[in-house]
């Protein structure tokens, strides 16, 4: 790999910000909408942003 790790980190932790403010802008989110896993289970949004 020919990434440089601090450009790499810059770049995720720009992207992170943006998803968090573009979260936070949501206009009553379903957070506990769910799909069921066959293996794993009932898994909700809010499980996903939890984690």
């Amino acid at each position: 790999m020919e990434q440089d790790y601090n450009t790499m980190v810059k770049k995720f932790l720009a992207e992170r910000e943006a998803s968090i403010t573009w979260s936070k802008e949501l206009k009553n989110p379903k957070w506990d909408n769910s799909y069921r896993l066959p293996k794993l289970g009932k898994r909700t949004a809010k499980h996903y942003l939890d984690n």
